[in-house]
Protein backbone atom coordinates (compact mmCIF):
# COMPACT_ATOMS: atom_id res chain seq x y z
CA UNK A 1 0.00 0.00 0.00
CA UNK A 2 3.33 2.08 0.85
CA UNK A 3 4.47 1.68 -2.29
CA UNK A 4 1.58 2.58 -4.23
CA UNK A 5 1.04 5.70 -2.44
CA UNK A 6 4.23 6.50 -3.22
CA UNK A 7 4.01 5.67 -6.77
CA UNK A 8 0.61 7.97 -6.56
CA UNK A 9 2.79 11.12 -5.06
CA UNK A 10 5.31 10.67 -7.81
CA UNK A 11 2.71 10.34 -10.74
CA UNK A 12 1.21 13.61 -8.75
CA UNK A 13 4.27 15.90 -9.20
CA UNK A 14 5.20 14.91 -12.44
CA UNK A 15 1.29 16.34 -13.92
CA UNK A 16 1.96 19.05 -11.67
CA UNK A 17 5.32 19.77 -13.25
CA UNK A 18 3.80 18.96 -16.48
CA UNK A 19 1.03 21.06 -15.69
CA UNK A 20 3.11 24.56 -15.34
CA UNK A 21 4.95 23.89 -18.55
CA UNK A 22 8.09 24.82 -17.45
CA UNK A 23 10.56 21.92 -17.36
CA UNK A 24 14.49 22.58 -16.59
CA UNK A 25 17.07 22.29 -18.51
CA UNK A 26 20.59 20.88 -18.02
CA UNK A 27 21.67 22.30 -14.92
CA UNK A 28 25.34 23.01 -16.36
CA UNK A 29 24.44 23.72 -19.97
CA UNK A 30 27.25 24.68 -22.77
CA UNK A 31 28.49 27.73 -23.57
CA UNK A 32 28.11 28.92 -26.97
CA UNK A 33 30.72 31.64 -28.94
CA UNK A 34 29.45 32.69 -32.58
CA UNK A 35 32.60 34.84 -33.45
CA UNK A 36 31.34 36.34 -36.73
CA UNK A 37 34.36 39.42 -35.96
CA UNK A 38 37.54 39.26 -37.74
CA UNK A 39 39.27 39.33 -34.12
CA UNK A 40 40.30 36.25 -32.58
CA UNK A 41 38.32 36.77 -28.99
CA UNK A 42 39.24 35.03 -25.70
CA UNK A 43 36.82 33.64 -23.68
CA UNK A 44 37.06 34.50 -19.88
CA UNK A 45 34.84 32.22 -17.14
CA UNK A 46 34.98 33.64 -13.66
CA UNK A 47 38.52 34.80 -14.01
CA UNK A 48 39.82 32.02 -15.43
CA UNK A 49 40.73 31.67 -19.31
CA UNK A 50 38.90 28.95 -21.01
CA UNK A 51 39.91 29.27 -25.04
CA UNK A 52 40.29 31.70 -27.73
CA UNK A 53 38.03 31.35 -30.59
CA UNK A 54 39.57 32.32 -33.80
CA UNK A 55 37.64 34.73 -36.44
CA UNK A 56 34.63 33.38 -38.25
CA UNK A 57 34.03 30.87 -36.20
CA UNK A 58 31.15 29.18 -34.09
CA UNK A 59 32.33 27.21 -30.78
CA UNK A 60 30.36 25.55 -28.11
CA UNK A 61 32.24 24.80 -25.30
CA UNK A 62 31.17 21.76 -23.21
CA UNK A 63 29.69 22.68 -19.63
CA UNK A 64 33.02 20.01 -18.08
CA UNK A 65 35.04 22.76 -19.27
CA UNK A 66 33.87 25.49 -17.18
CA UNK A 67 33.83 26.04 -13.79
CA UNK A 68 31.17 25.86 -11.58
CA UNK A 69 28.07 28.30 -11.97
CA UNK A 70 26.98 31.13 -11.80
CA UNK A 71 29.16 32.31 -14.56
CA UNK A 72 30.89 35.73 -15.26
CA UNK A 73 31.58 35.39 -18.90
CA UNK A 74 33.72 38.05 -20.96
CA UNK A 75 34.89 38.02 -24.11
CA UNK A 76 37.97 40.17 -24.73
CA UNK A 77 40.33 40.99 -27.52
CA UNK A 78 44.29 39.99 -27.82
CA UNK A 79 44.74 42.99 -26.21
CA UNK A 80 42.66 42.13 -23.28
CA UNK A 81 39.68 44.93 -24.22
CA UNK A 82 36.09 43.44 -22.92
CA UNK A 83 33.79 43.56 -26.25
CA UNK A 84 30.85 41.50 -23.99
CA UNK A 85 29.98 40.64 -21.06
CA UNK A 86 27.09 37.86 -20.15
CA UNK A 87 25.87 36.87 -16.68
CA UNK A 88 24.71 33.64 -16.56
CA UNK A 89 22.96 32.09 -12.80
CA UNK A 90 21.77 28.12 -12.31
CA UNK A 91 18.36 27.77 -13.73
CA UNK A 92 18.31 30.27 -16.33
CA UNK A 93 18.14 27.72 -18.90
CA UNK A 94 15.28 26.28 -19.27
CA UNK A 95 12.45 25.09 -21.61
CA UNK A 96 8.57 25.51 -21.48
CA UNK A 97 5.64 23.38 -23.28
CA UNK A 98 2.72 24.86 -23.65
CA UNK A 99 -0.53 23.10 -23.49
CA UNK A 100 -0.53 22.85 -27.68
CA UNK A 101 2.94 21.06 -27.52
CA UNK A 102 4.53 24.71 -28.49
CA UNK A 103 8.18 24.28 -26.94
CA UNK A 104 10.47 27.38 -26.24
CA UNK A 105 13.71 27.41 -24.74
CA UNK A 106 14.78 30.53 -22.88
CA UNK A 107 18.39 30.59 -22.03
CA UNK A 108 20.66 33.40 -21.39
CA UNK A 109 22.68 35.68 -24.28
CA UNK A 110 23.92 38.61 -24.97
CA UNK A 111 25.54 40.00 -28.18
CA UNK A 112 27.74 43.13 -30.06
CA UNK A 113 27.80 44.37 -33.63
CA UNK A 114 31.26 45.74 -34.30
CA UNK A 115 32.50 46.94 -37.43
CA UNK A 116 34.02 43.74 -38.36
CA UNK A 117 31.82 41.55 -37.63
CA UNK A 118 28.88 40.56 -34.77
CA UNK A 119 29.82 38.65 -31.96
CA UNK A 120 27.37 36.07 -29.70
CA UNK A 121 27.60 34.56 -26.46
CA UNK A 122 24.64 32.91 -24.91
CA UNK A 123 24.00 29.71 -22.84
CA UNK A 124 20.86 28.14 -24.22
CA UNK A 125 19.21 28.40 -27.37
CA UNK A 126 21.54 30.86 -29.62
CA UNK A 127 20.36 34.37 -30.47
CA UNK A 128 18.36 35.41 -33.81
CA UNK A 129 18.26 38.31 -35.64
CA UNK A 130 18.05 41.35 -36.24
CA UNK A 131 20.67 42.26 -39.23
CA UNK A 132 24.29 43.18 -38.30
CA UNK A 133 24.59 46.79 -37.15
CA UNK A 134 27.02 48.91 -38.74
CA UNK A 135 29.36 48.72 -35.19
CA UNK A 136 31.37 52.18 -34.52
CA UNK A 137 34.49 53.56 -36.23
CA UNK A 138 37.66 52.01 -34.38
CA UNK A 139 35.75 49.28 -32.10
CA UNK A 140 37.84 46.13 -33.90
CA UNK A 141 41.16 47.90 -32.82
CA UNK A 142 42.74 45.02 -30.75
Amino acid sequence: MVRVLRLGALVLIGVVVHACGQIPVDPRPALGIDNGTTLPVTIVVNGTEIETVPPTTHRLIEPEALPEMPWEVEARTPTGRVLLTLAVAPGVVSKTVEPDGVVSLQGAADRVDLSCGRLDLYAGPPLIGPMLGPGEPGDCEP
